[in-house]
C-alpha cells in the first residue's frame, strides 16, 4: 500500500509519498495432515489424523473438513473439528470394485460461523494430498 498526503512548502502544494508498506494476509486457520498419502484396498477402510491450527484473531467456531476429487467407489465421510478442539481424523472406504490406482485429491475445509456480518462460509486454499487405491498402486508411488 503506498500512502500519500498533500502538503504545503514555501507556499507551493506538494503531494508527500511515504515508502510502500507491505501487508501479510495470514489465512485465519490452517490444516496439517500426519501424511500427505493415504492408502487403501479394494474393500477396506484407512484413516488419516490431522490437526487445525487457528490464528489467534481467528473468530470462527467449528470447521468443516471434506476430501474431494475422490475416485469412483471411495467415500470419505466429512469431519467437524469442533471449535475447543484442533485434533481430528479423516476415515475413507474403498468398495470392493474401487478403481486402483494412485489419485490426487483434495483436503478442503470452511468454517461457517466466523462472527462475521457476511454470513458465507470462511474458506482457505485446499491442501493437497494423494489417495491410493490398492497395493500395485502402493508399490507405484514408492518407486517413484
Amino acid at each position: 500500500m503506498i500512502v500519500s498526503a498533500q502538503a504545503e512548502v514555501d507556499g507551493k502544494p506538494v503531494t508527500v509519498i511515504a515508502p510502500a508498506l507491505e501487508f501479510e494476509i495470514v489465512a485465519g486457520y490452517a490444516i496439517q495432515l500426519a501424511g500427505d498419502t493415504m492408502q487403501v484396498a479394494p474393500g477396506g477402510k484407512t484413516e488419516v489424523s490431522g490437526k487445525v491450527h487457528r490464528e489467534l484473531t481467528f473468530e470462527g467456531g467449528e470447521i468443516k473438513i471434506t476430501v474431494e476429487d475422490l475416485p469412483d467407489g471411495v467415500q470419505c465421510p466429512a469431519v467437524v473439528v469442533p471449535a475447543d478442539r484442533r485434533d481430528f481424523t479423516l476415515g475413507c472406504e474403498a468398495a470392493a470394485g474401487a478403481k486402483t490406482g494412485a489419485f490426487p485429491i483434495r483436503i478442503a475445509s470452511a468454517a461457517p460461523d466466523t462472527g462475521r456480518k457476511a454470513k458465507a462460509e470462511y474458506k482457505i486454499a485446499d491442501v493437497a494430498a494423494k489417495l491410493v487405491v490398492g497395493e500395485a498402486a502402493a508399490k507405484t508411488v514408492a518407486n517413484r
